[in-house]
């Protein structure tokens, strides 16, 4: 492997023995006239000295620093202390062990599922951002009857929800969501219009954002400012789609033991429940997938 002109035969100290692995050839940076040439002297040195293991290991060993084009197939157990690119196609038939972390660069395909031990998460390396539309969950009832109910919208082809008009007892919704878990909410919109056009001393709907463990252990939570709805009190642009914006909302963390939604208190007008549409909006971000 030595015969050819510009490399130099080996005559470089052999160290220490390895058991299992053979000779540690020491290289002579002032005889081996490069890397590789070193290398390949140290396979050679090994091969002569210890002819038990040293083929599989030294074959490794001497492509320390270099490149290699062809196809390499790995039986047992191999330990790498160092970085392993693979700048080609890489294909594993049994478990694969990574003791630190993995950098893909390019497309991961899975072509079976994915198996996550208890308490491993997938994590994002920036927070994703989600959305949800909230939907009718409960509403206050009046001699019986609901007093909100999903419908479509007069302006669009699209379902929206409605709360009725004439109530002479205060008109409450609850407007759920599912958000994901561990997720955050960053930012509430209600969009509202009025049904019928008020003629009155008008009072405007409020909107909070809440959560609750359930109807029969305790009131739900407040995790925003109570916020006024934005058409103006006199009523001029109550026939318009406005959007009211909840603040101070909670950076506490999605617990999915809790349900999570809008709470309104319906608009009144002369001691009345005013009836109006509603539309509402939650957008949060997640840094990571855990549990379902």
């Amino acid at each position: 492997m030595l015969a050819y002109n510009g490399q130099d035969a080996y005559s470089g100290e052999v160290g220490a023995y390895i058991p299992g692995k053979g000779y540690w050839v020491i290289p002579d940076a002032a005889q081996d006239s490069d890397d590789r040439d070193a290398a390949t002297s140290m396979i050679l040195a090994e091969g002569a000295l210890d002819r038990t293991n040293w083929i599989g290991w030294r074959m490794v060993n001497g492509l320390e620093g270099g490149e290699y084009d062809g196809d390499i197939t790995w039986n047992g157990t191999h330990t790498h202390a160092g970085q392993v690119f693979f700048s080609t196609y890489v294909q594993w038939d049994a478990a694969v062990l990574f003791g630190d972390d993995v950098q893909i660069n390019g497309t991961l395909t899975l072509r079976a599922n994915p198996v996550l031990d208890a308490g491993v998460d997938v994590t994002f390396s920036s927070a994703r951002t989600w959305h949800r539309r909230a939907r009718l969950r409960a509403v206050s009832l009046d001699s019986g009857v609901p007093q909100a109910y999903e419908t479509i919208s007069p302006l669009y082809a699209a379902p929206s929800i409605l709360s009725s008009l004439g109530s002479a007892n205060p008109v409450i919704l609850y407007l759920e969501f599912d958000p994901p878990h561990d997720g955050t909410i960053t930012a509430v919109e209600v969009r509202s219009v009025v049904n019928t056009n008020p003629v009155g001393a008008i009072t405007r709907a409020t909107y909070e954002l809440v959560r609750w463990d359930h109807g029969l252990n305790a009131n739900a939570t407040s995790l925003s400012a109570t916020a006024t709805d934005a058409h103006a009190a006199n009523g001029s642009d109550w026939n318009t789609v406005l959007t009211t914006n909840l603040s101070s909302i909670s950076s506490s963390a999605i617990d999915r033991t809790h349900g999570y939604g809008v709470r309104i208190t319906a608009g009144r007008v002369s001691g009345n429940s005013l009836d109006m549409w509603y539309d509402v909006l939650v957008t949060g971000t997640t840094g990571k997938i855990s549990g379902l």
